[in-house]
């Protein structure tokens, strides 16, 4: 597994890579755990990434697509009401604290549930979905 300081080494090289002005917000590696955030353009959008990473591996991730200060899409894994309520219903208030990977489109007024994922599969996907768009 990899250290939190070589998983934040490997976003930083793949937005050095992608992304233009690039912005570091914080970068802190603590043992109760690890931090990075930053800002960065790819292409005609804004990206916001945040990511914590505990001691024990698990992580908490945000990683949003802006364009014209307006959410394009979100994935994170945030215990988000709305996404609890769709995997518990009526029950959702037992998880409040519960990550639940999620994805928030249209300014936020969408969510859908999806799988964990990495920053890589985040460019991808936008790559694979909003490059190339004229209706944003």
């Amino acid at each position: 597994m990899a250290t939190a300081a070589q998983h934040f080494d490997r976003i930083l090289a793949l937005c050095r890579v992608t992304c233009m002005h690039i912005t570091l917000i914080v970068r802190e590696e603590r043992p109760q755990r690890a931090l990075l955030k930053l800002t960065a353009r790819y292409n005609d959008f804004e990206l916001h990434i945040s990511e914590i990473v505990f001691p024990d591996g698990s992580r908490k991730y945000a990683y949003y697509v802006l364009n014209n200060q307006k959410i394009i899409v979100g994935f994170d894994n945030a215990p988000d009401p709305e996404a609890l309520k769709l995997k518990y219903g009526t029950k959702y208030a037992r998880h409040r604290l519960e990550t639940l990977p999620h994805r928030h489109t249209a300014n936020k007024a969408n969510i859908m549930l999806t799988d964990a994922i990495e920053f890589e599969q985040f460019l991808t996907w936008i790559q694979e979905n909003l490059l190339g768009r004229g209706d944003l």
